[in-house]
């Protein structure tokens, strides 16, 4: 399965959770939101939510990454 995330596409097993795809990228699992086709999933989801089509956009936001887009809109 082809999927984008944060932008970027790559190859994924089929079947593979969000949990699952959190753990394979080498993320805190207490220091991410995700977001599949524009829609936050819970963590309470994430053992249960797979994506279901080729090319699902996963975008997993980081407080590194949220901190670095807020820096763009603040000007000295």
């Amino acid at each position: 399965m082809f999927l984008h995330i944060n932008g970027e596409q790559r190859d994924s097993p089929d079947g593979l959770t969000v949990a699952a795809l959190v753990a394979q990228l080498g993320m805190k699992p207490d220091r991410v939101a995700v977001e599949l086709n524009l829609e936050i999933v819970s963590r309470a989801q994430w053992e249960t939510t797979t994506p279901q089509v080729d090319w699902a956009a996963l975008s997993f936001l980081t407080t590194s990454t949220l901190l670095e887009q807020l820096s763009f809109g603040i000007s000295c």
